[in-house]
């Protein structure tokens, strides 16, 4: 009777460990899963608030020069950040170009861009039998492109808009 007793003691104490080791199992997988769903979460508002820098402009037809240089060095930050000469849908790296003017716009100097300012700001219209006058010349946003791979804006287009 007396090893009835013991044997019974061991298999309540086998059987306890079994629940506890069980349940820590669940707590850690449930505690994995739920981090990694938080860092997902995490890195996809990341590539949000960096893509909605850049898709603010999609379609809007009054880009100024200042403008389009804003986003030309929010890109080449961005590709000097990542250490990245060139891009492709595949990293990180964004392309900025102007269509009929400058492609790769981001790579260029701080004087490109003061140039580009002074001559893309302004534009003198005159219509027959008017007086000259001075607009502000607008640019296109005319697309942009997101990366299946990384799901990031990698290169956005203007074009000038006549008005």
């Amino acid at each position: 009777m007396e090893n009835a007793a013991k044997a019974l003691t061991i298999a309540a104490g086998v059987l306890i460990g079994v629940i506890i080791i069980t349940i820590a199992v669940y707590l850690f997988t449930t505690l994995g899963n739920t981090s990694s769903e938080v860092y997902s979460k995490v890195e996809q508002e990341k590539i949000d608030k960096f893509n909605n820098q850049f898709l603010k402009y999609d379609g809007l037809a009054n880009c100024t020069a200042h403008d389009i240089v804003s986003i030309a060095n929010l890109a080449k930050n961005n590709n000097e950040y990542y250490e990245l000469t060139e891009g492709s849908g595949y990293n990180y790296y964004v392309n900025v170009n102007v269509i009929g003017q400058k492609n790769n716009l981001e790579r260029e100097s701080e004087e490109y861009y003061t140039n580009f300012i002074e001559n893309n700001s302004t534009i003198r219209i005159a219509e027959e039998g008017q007086k000259e006058e001075t607009k502000i010349k607008c640019f296109k946003c005319t697309n942009i492109k997101i990366s299946d791979i990384t799901s990031r804006v990698y290169e956005i287009d203007f074009e000038y808009e006549n008005k």
